[in-house]
């Protein structure tokens, strides 16, 4: 646009970069990894979870409706949803303080 309007000035832009930079923090993909495991398991469950949820609301009591905790306790997941959901959420428990950058130094 400025060449266009034959302007004079003169632009210059400063790009910063780490030194030693070998890639991306492991511990960004090691997040993502996890994120779309938990994403996959979620929709590979997601007909069964509609189902339930669909099932529990038609056969449920009416006074459970008044009643957040008992209708909860319907059981809308089984054991092992619960076992491998638990599982999953363990790998993606983040330790300390998000990363400031995406990549890693030597």
């Amino acid at each position: 646009m400025m060449k266009d309007e034959g302007s004079k000035k003169t632009v210059i832009a400063f790009i910063w970069i780490p030194r030693d930079v070998n890639g991306a923090k492991m511990q960004l993909s090691y997040n993502k990894n996890n994120y779309h495991q938990i994403k996959e398991f979620v929709e590979d469950n997601l007909n069964d979870i509609k189902e339930k949820i669909i099932n529990n609301v038609i056969s449920s009591d009416i006074r459970l409706f008044n009643d957040v905790d008992k209708f909860q306790q319907q059981r809308l997941f089984d054991k092992s949803f619960m076992l491998e959901a638990k599982t999953i959420k363990l790998n993606f428990v983040k330790r300390g303080n998000p990363p400031i950058v995406t990549s890693g130094t030597a």
